[in-house]
Formats: C-alpha cells, sequence, structure tokens
C-alpha cells in the first residue's frame, strides 16, 4: 500500500511539474493555439500589433473594431473631415458591397468649438451641409450631416461635464 501510494504521489508531482513547464516554456504556443481555435470556431481575427479585432460572419460580412491606446482612424474612410481629437475606438464594417465606419473621439474642447470647426470645413472639403443642430441645454450637444458623391457623413459632440470633456462620434455610410 505504502507504494502505491508513493507511486501515486510522484505521478502527480511529475503531472505537476510538466504542466509547470509546459506553462512557462510553451506559453506562447499554447496562446497561439487558443487564439487559433477561437478564432476558427467564431470567425474572429486579433491582430495583436493594432488592437484591431475582426468578426467575420458566415454569409462573409464583416467588422472591424479598434480600441483602446492603439486606437486609429479605419483605413478607407472617406475624406470627411476629421478634428483633431483623441481617437478612442473605431469600426469599419462591411456588408453588401457598402463600407460604414464609426470613430469615437474625445476632446478638451467644448462642443461649439467643434461644431463651429465642422460648419466650416466640411463646406471647404465640398460637404454639402443637410442638417445641422446645436443645443445649450444642461448637456450641450451638436449634430452635423453631410453628404457628398453617394456618401453621407454625420459628426456628433457631445460634452461630459463631470469630466471637462467632449465626447465626437462620427458615422460615415
Amino acid at each position: 500500500m505504502a507504494r502505491t501510494g508513493t507511486r501515486r504521489l510522484l505521478a502527480v508531482v511529475a503531472a505537476v511539474a510538466l504542466v509547470a513547464v509546459a506553462a512557462t516554456g510553451c506559453g506562447r504556443i499554447a496562446e497561439q493555439a487558443t487564439k487559433s481555435a477561437i478564432e476558427k470556431a467564431t470567425g474572429t481575427k486579433v491582430n495583436e500589433k493594432t488592437g484591431e479585432v475582426t468578426i467575420q460572419g458566415k454569409d462573409g460580412k464583416s467588422v472591424t473594431i479598434s480600441g483602446g491606446e492603439t486606437s486609429k482612424l479605419p483605413e478607407g474612410m472617406p475624406d470627411f473631415p476629421v478634428y483633431a481629437a483623441d481617437v478612442k475606438s473605431s469600426a469599419k464594417s462591411e456588408s453588401d458591397g457598402k463600407t460604414s465606419f464609426i470613430v469615437n473621439m474625445q476632446s478638451s474642447d467644448d462642443v461649439k468649438t467643434i461644431y463651429d470647426w465642422y460648419q466650416k470645413e466640411l463646406k471647404a472639403a465640398g460637404w454639402t451641409i443637410k442638417n445641422a443642430t446645436l443645443l445649450s441645454a444642461d448637456t450641450p450637444v451638436g449634430t452635423i450631416s453631410a453628404e457628398k458623391g453617394g456618401s453621407v457623413g454625420v459628426a456628433t459632440a457631445q460634452a461630459r461635464l463631470q469630466a471637462a470633456q467632449t465626447r465626437l462620434r462620427l458615422a460615415l455610410l
């Protein structure tokens, strides 16, 4: 009986040691295998260098999302003017041959400054303003929609009073 208990104990210790070596020495291999399995099962692709995640459906439609410190404007975005603000996240969606973009940004500038900038820059870039609204209620909000060459763009700026920041969202179709 003592030998059987000792053998079991040695087997358990050996198994734990093997797992520990595999986890430290082959961590990258295990991580890559897990990532590949998840990508295959979900249709999701992760680009670790850019921080982008692409989700592709069985129908071929896809969405690419970028977030975090590596956030940037999505590739292929139309020539819609972009205010000088910090990009917090962005998404590019392709469906039925059409591409749409959403960009979330943040600025320390106030809503009216951003709104006025878009009024001027959209016209200068050849966009036709279709709707422009500036509300100065408890939480100021400004929205401008414009069209150019079959593209539609909307810029919305909303104050975050507690943070003394303005959220800016661009949506392009």
